[in-house]
């Protein structure tokens, strides 16, 4: 992101970075997957205009710019994410923190995230509190076709829920905290976005990051210090090379993708199934090949996942059966009666229907995609995710 002149009040117009770890990942348009959650949140306010407001309404806008070949197009995506009392003159944290944005594929060029704080002066949405705190009106969002309109109606009821209780004089945030993140170039580096807001020019916005430290619970420190006079929001983002496992319900692929294994464990595990050299042939090249090939299309329509990946989970697929066919044929060559020398697979033949070029090194590729499969499954559980 570009640099920016900041203002005394409001919000700074880019959010300062903090690391998370030592070695930061980063995705870029294509590469990677991403997931942002608001890990902190303070609202302070002070002055005159806040003794006639006792309540604070924080909602969520989202666009991912995905254009209008998708279902979310180019939306803003609007959450009501907490409806509150406030102590005057005191800073709260606000003590929530909702995934925003579900490790999706970073397919998108560019990501717009805002968060608003609105001033209650009528408690107009007092009978709606409880609906609100429980999370009705809000929805991570995922690229997944049925996660998509959840998002979209949960943001269109939101949105409609304030335009009809809040009058539109009051509808204006006192705060809004932005950020624009361009994958395309910059790209997004795991870790924090701390975006920081004040209303009041005795409470002056920094010019230039601050020693800021994130401590548990989301509270942001400055030299050891909480930070008391200003508002500010927290935005922690997780990224990972690979997500086949945090996607582990019910599709076709998944559904192609068992049925071939289930045909090969038959052959492999079944001591007493006794089969020729043309029902053994005619089992892997008729009917597993294809399933895989199958599994194959299906995934390449599964938006939930980048094509690099998508080659990977096939591979991986292909792998697998293979295997249990080669083992059971090793197991074989030392039992005299059982073993039947007059056909094994044939990989380059294999690779060639599956469309995997003869050259590739693809043990290699797979033992690094295990790699990333099991570093991703380390930061959904930090994000409280499967």
């Amino acid at each position: 992101m570009a640099t920016k002149t900041y203002p005394t009040i409001g919000t700074n117009p880019t959010p300062f970075y903090v690391p998370h770890k030592e070695q930061s990942e980063r995705v870029y348009t294509g590469q990677g997957y991403f997931c942002i959650q608001i890990y902190g949140a303070q609202a302070a306010f002070t002055g005159p205009w806040w003794v006639s407001a006792d309540r604070v309404i924080v909602k969520s806008k989202v666009n991912l710019h995905r254009g209008e070949q998708h279902e979310l197009g180019n939306h803003d995506l609007h959450s009501i994410l907490q409806y509150r009392e406030m102590d005057k003159d005191n800073a709260v944290q606000l003590g929530f923190s909702p995934i925003l944005v579900d490790f999706v594929p970073a397919k998108m060029k560019r990501v717009s995230i805002s968060i608003e704080y609105i001033v209650n002066k009528k408690n107009h949405l007092d009978k709606l509190a409880r609906l609100i705190n429980n999370k009705d009106f809000l929805a991570a969002i995922s690229l997944a076709p049925g996660a998509a309109m959840v998002a979209r109606t949960v943001g269109v009821l939101a949105e409609k829920l304030i335009t009809a209780f809040v009058p539109q004089e009051e509808c204006k945030p006192i705060l809004q905290f932005s950020g624009d993140f361009d994958l395309a170039t910059e790209g997004l580096k795991d870790g924090y976005y701390v975006i920081l807001g004040s209303h009041n020019s005795k409470n002056p916005l920094p010019a230039n990051q601050l020693n800021f430290e994130i401590a548990n619970g989301g509270i942001l420190k400055v030299d050891n210090q909480p930070i008391s006079n200003l508002s500010y929001v927290i935005l922690k983002v997780g990224c990972v090379k690979a997500v086949r496992d945090h996607f582990t319900g019910y599709t076709l692929w998944r559904d192609k993708i068992q049925e071939a294994k289930r045909l090969v464990q038959d052959y492999t595990e079944d001591p007493f199934k006794k089969t020729t050299r043309k029902t053994r042939q005619e089992m892997w090249e008729k009917q597993c090949l294809p399933l895989l090939r199958e599994a194959y299309t299906l995934l390449l329509a599964d938006v939930n996942f980048l094509s690099s990946e998508v080659d990977l989970i096939y591979r991986n697929a292909y792998k697998e059966c293979r295997d249990l066919i080669v083992g059971k044929q090793e197991t074989q060559k030392g039992v005299s009666s059982g073993y039947d020398p007059t056909w094994e697979l044939d990989t380059k033949s294999d690779r060639a229907f599956l469309g995997i070029p003869e050259d590739e090194d693809m043990d290699a590729k797979l033992s690094e995609y295990a790699d990333q499969l099991f570093e991703s499954r380390a930061t959904f559980r930090e994000f409280g995710l499967r």
